[in-house]
């Protein structure tokens, strides 16, 4: 398996993923716009993850990275990491989740968070295993 970072030929498969993730079809020409600005941009790191150099992407951990108010510091924040169903439970997360940590150590990050909802509670066990620790509370709401 290779993890590497993602480029504007993933942007199909990419999408297709994070539509699992979500379970649902996201806006495709939305989800197309928003994933070339976030390459172009280096407060942003998407990788992928192949199961051969040249194959179709099997798995994606995207991040932003900013400086943060409240750290004093630059945090790196998982927006989406997904596995396709098909080769779950074969080390594509943990391989994504120690390139992404890797990836935010370059990037000067002291700290890597995300939020999940709360019914994946397969992910809050991925999660744990990997290290992370349960310790805020996220709330959302609607603005239309």
């Amino acid at each position: 398996m290779v993890v590497e970072a993602a480029t504007a030929a993933d942007a199909e498969r990419v999408w297709g993923l994070v539509c699992i993730l979500e379970d649902t079809e996201l806006d495709h020409d939305a989800c197309q716009r928003i994933f070339a600005e976030q390459l172009a941009s280096p407060a942003w790191c998407c990788l992928v993850a192949r199961e051969e150099p040249g194959a179709p992407a099997v798995g994606v951990i995207n991040m932003r990275f900013e400086e943060q108010l409240h750290h004093a510091e630059r945090v790196a924040a998982i927006l989406e990491l997904v596995v396709d169903p098909a080769v779950r439970s074969g080390g594509v997360g943990h391989a994504l989740f120690a390139a992404g940590c890797e990836a935010a150590r370059a990037a000067g990050c002291v700290q890597i968070e995300l939020e999940t909802g709360g019914w994946r509670e397969g992910a809050h066990r991925f999660y744990e295993r990997e290290g992370m620790i349960f310790d805020h509370r996220y709330y959302t709401m609607k603005l239309s």
